[in-house]
């Protein structure tokens, strides 16, 4: 008797969002507070990799709608392949920011920590008084 591990059966892509998503909100946790230009920058970033997630997982659905024939299929090559092509055209579109998703997200964000940050002064300044 072999003592195997069994790995489980999930693919490349729902890991790679995963890590993605994961990696995104790590940044923006970073970059919240105090609001200097190198955060904003970084934010910015951040936003628009949260919209390019998004963008891919539409794309991602949305090909799974569509059925196959089996008449030119490509197995796993194909598989990776689009999946590949459908991350780059993903980024490419959320850089473009027709979707404003980034831009509302980064607005957002940018009104919530001036928000805080106006509450901490009045509550800095209480404390002082």
């Amino acid at each position: 008797m072999t003592n195997q591990v069994s790995v489980p059966n999930i693919p490349w892509q729902t890991m790679y969002l995963t890590n993605k998503i994961t990696g995104t909100k790590d940044s923006l946790k970073s970059s919240a507070l105090p609001s200097s230009g190198k955060n904003k920058a970084g934010l910015k970033e951040s936003c628009t990799e949260m919209e390019s997630l998004f963008i891919y997982y539409l794309i991602k659905e949305m090909r799974s709608t569509i059925p196959k024939s089996g008449f030119m299929s490509g197995g796993m090559a194909e598989e990776v392949y689009t999946s590949m092509f459908d991350v780059q055209l993903a980024k490419e579109l959320s850089l473009k920011d027709e979707l404003g998703l980034s831009s509302m997200l980064f607005k957002s964000i940018e009104k919530e920590n001036e928000h805080k940050g106006n509450e901490k002064e009045q509550n800095s300044q209480v404390t002082v008084s």
